[in-house]
């Protein structure tokens, strides 16, 4: 039977991803008081599926994604990846489809990009 979902070692990894981009959004931004109901978006999916379906995917959204505005290829974070709006993130590595949001993040793409590549290399 297939799993749903990343194994125990992936998660502790997303986990301590998470974590970090945490701890950089509060360094970040030390004026916002804990009570002004400020919170920084930020999420992330990582989805196992067969490669054939997962390279289907991704040129289905690239193409739905690119009618809608903004998309732009990121060489270099896994197999294939874009970002869309400066808002997120999608990529393949292998038969593995990651998304990452930050649409309501006080971050832009510039500043995800070096995390899409380190996740993307550690799946």
């Amino acid at each position: 039977a297939a799993t749903r979902g990343a194994d125990e070692k992936t998660q502790q990894m997303l986990q301590q991803f998470a974590g970090g981009m945490f701890k950089a959004f509060q360094s970040e931004n030390k004026d916002s008081k804990p009570d002004t109901g400020e919170v920084p978006v930020f999420n992330f999916s990582v989805n196992h599926v067969d490669q054939n379906t997962a390279e289907a995917q991704m040129r289905l959204n690239a193409k739905g994604l690119g009618r809608l505005g903004d998309l732009q290829d990121l060489p270099g974070i896994g197999d294939q990846a874009f970002v869309s709006s400066d808002g997120m993130i999608m990529f393949r590595k292998g038969s593995k489809l990651a998304v990452i949001m930050f649409l309501s993040c006080p971050c832009g793409t510039e500043a995800v990009k070096p995390l899409a590549k380190e996740l993307a290399d550690s799946l």
